[in-house]
């Protein structure tokens, strides 16, 4: 399962990419949208790697941390692009509405998952959100 969802989001920023070179490059005019989209291509790309590697129990201990590490990390910067265009080109109140769903849904995924101890995936998450997502949507793209 997770892989799958893993090829559909690489497909699919691999595409949004590839849309905004050809129709309409000047969308890449902020360098910190352009980072986190061109970013989030290798990051999928090694989780895609990282949990083909992952054949028994021992592996799947030996590729945990990395794992989680790159699928939060691409995640956040694909979340991160989108809100930012949409910020940008569409709305900055929808933008800000794109941000807050996603912040909240992360925040009661913590808040569900606090009591296992297993909250790395969505600090990392909401931490990028709010680094390079969620502020930068204020502060540089006005």
């Amino acid at each position: 399962m997770q892989v799958a969802l893993i090829t559909r989001l690489l497909g699919i920023t691999i595409t949004v990419f590839i849309l905004i070179l050809t129709v309409k490059s000047e969308l890449l005019n902020y360098r910190i949208i352009t980072w986190q989209l061109v970013l989030a291509i290798p990051l999928l790309f090694a989780a895609l790697v990282s949990n083909s590697k992952i054949t028994s129990r021992a592996a799947f201990k030996e590729h945990l941390a990395f794992n989680l590490l790159v699928n939060s990390v691409s995640v956040a910067l694909i979340f991160n692009t989108f809100g930012l265009l949409v910020s940008k080109y569409v709305s900055a109140v929808i933008g800000t509405a794109f941000f807050l769903v996603f912040l909240g849904c992360y925040g009661y995924f913590l808040l569900k998952d606090w009591k296992t101890g297993k909250i790395y995936n969505e600090l990392i998450i909401i931490l990028l959100l709010l680094l390079f997502g969620f502020l930068p949507s204020f502060f540089i793209l006005t």
